[in-house]
């Protein structure tokens, strides 16, 4: 029962939002001007069609049971609807009622067959040609397998490592033998002696030194001649 009434709650949501897009269809057409388009006898036979489902809605919800008739009306009238929505013929009142209950009838006979066949009302019977039984399977015998005998491994005896000694250490190198090498003697040179520095006297050949007298006697040799005569001369 909870998946009914799951059912029902979804139901009624979705006759809600069909009648307020409904009512949002009807007020486009109206402020558009398009009234022939209201007046249509495919565009009245909708409401007509919703009005009959929701009919069908409230009884479904007062109901304790499952009633075949009522669910089976209430499914050809929602599959009426969107026939007529999708494919909206130009039609009058009559056509429409008379294709109606045509339909209604058509899906009535469905329905009832759908439910014959689900409760287990109807038997079909399908004679199948025997299939020949197939003949038995040949017993494969498997081959004996030769095993193969893995010889023992024998493992060479590697002998010990002989390990030599080490070899002496070389010996020192000899020390190297000290040079001993002759002190030359020290050379004792003769002074010779300068030869005197020569005197000249006043006399010479040579130019004679203005020298500042210092002395009152000294101005008389102050006048001299320019050039000093030697006397050996």
């Amino acid at each position: 029962m909870s998946y009914v009434h799951a059912a029902h709650t979804a139901l009624s949501a979705a006759f809600f939002l069909i009648i307020l897009s409904g009512l949002a269809a009807v007020v486009y057409h109206y402020l558009g001007g398009a009234l022939g388009t209201l007046l249509q006898p495919t565009f009245l036979f909708k409401w007509v069609l919703i009005f009959v489902l929701l009919l069908a809605h409230l009884v479904q919800g007062r109901m304790q049971t499952w009633n075949i008739v009522v669910y089976g009306f209430a499914g050809g009238t929602w599959y009426a609807l969107f026939l007529v929505h999708s494919v909206a013929p130009v039609a009058s009142w009559e056509t429409l009622g008379i294709l109606y209950g045509f339909w209604i009838a058509f899906f009535g006979l469905v329905w009832t067959g759908f439910l014959l066949l689900l409760r287990g009302g109807l038997h079909l019977h399908f004679s199948l040609p025997a299939m020949p039984s197939l003949p038995p399977l040949p017993i494969m015998h498997k081959k004996p397998v030769a095993v193969a005998v893995m010889s023992p491994v024998v493992q060479a005896v590697v002998p010990p490592k002989i390990v030599l000694p080490p070899p002496p250490p070389p010996p020192p190198p000899p020390k190297p033998t000290p040079l001993f090498l002759p002190v030359p003697q020290p050379i004792i040179t003769k002074k010779i002696p300068m030869a005197p520095v020569p005197v000249f006297d006043d006399y010479g050949d040579l130019p004679a030194l203005r020298i500042m007298p210092q002395r009152p006697e000294d101005i008389v040799r102050h006048d001299r001649p320019a050039v000093v005569k030697f006397a050996g001369r």
